[in-house]
């Protein structure tokens, strides 16, 4: 087996692959998390190679972090509300991830008392468990592998500044994908696609909750616009 890890640390998306816009970014159902402590067994259905980089905005709205927005400027799209955002304030930066597709095992009760597990999530991975991940899937490539149908035991530390995904994984072994009910990687292209509206919502929000405003003129006129 031939693989070049992450030689293209695009991953192939790009503004162009991204298609029409549209704000679908994940919503925390479909991101995997671990609470500080805690440990779970994943299924990888990325490969190593196969990981597509992203860049987005985390932000705070209404108390709630569960916000996440492509960043536009990275799609090619102008202006880019939410980066001027935090070029003025210095909050919410955007930030860089590699995005691979995991089965999280766990099982637990929903809402309704049904017990469930084996849920795909969306397993955003930044700079360091990036790192983690790229030297994990070249010990699977010494062994003929990949990280596709590799199964982990992953924690997360009790840190502060602990990774959400977690940082420490172990090997369990790999597992014959065609006997999983749904081993297909999420479309990263669709779900990652930006949504200009959207952001520009969140920003008149972040604003208003911050007491940030920007007055500038309308182009044109000499009407003074506040956001």
């Amino acid at each position: 087996m031939t693989k070049k890890p992450w030689e293209d640390e695009s991953g192939g998306l790009t503004g162009s692959t991204l298609g029409s816009a549209k704000q679908s970014t994940g919503s925390s159902t479909m991101r995997f998390w671990l609470p500080r402590g805690e440990e779970r067994r994943v299924i990888f259905l990325t490969d190593g190679n196969e990981a597509a980089k992203v860049w987005e905005h985390q932000v705070r709205l209404n108390g709630d972090w569960r916000n996440w927005f492509t960043s536009l400027k990275w799609c090619g799209i102008e202006p880019d509300p939410l980066l001027e955002f935090t070029e003025e304030t210095g909050m919410f930066k955007r930030y860089n991830a590699f995005v691979f597709t995991v089965i999280d095992t766990h099982e637990f009760t929903d809402r309704n008392g049904n017990k469930r597990k084996n849920l795909k999530k969306l397993f955003l991975a930044k700079k360091d468990t990036a790192e983690i991940l790229k030297r994990l899937y070249l010990k699977r490539v010494d062994n003929d592998e990949g990280l596709r149908g590799a199964m982990f035991d992953v924690y997360r530390t009790n840190s502060d500044k602990s990774a959400s995904v977690g940082e420490q994984f172990e090997f369990v072994k790999m597992v014959d994908i065609d006997s999983l009910e749904d081993s297909e990687p999420y479309d990263i292209g669709e779900i990652f696609a930006p949504d200009p509206d959207a952001v520009s919502d969140a920003v008149r929000q972040l604003r208003f909750e911050h007491g940030v405003v920007k007055d500038s003129k309308a182009e044109g006129t000499d009407e003074t616009v506040e956001y």
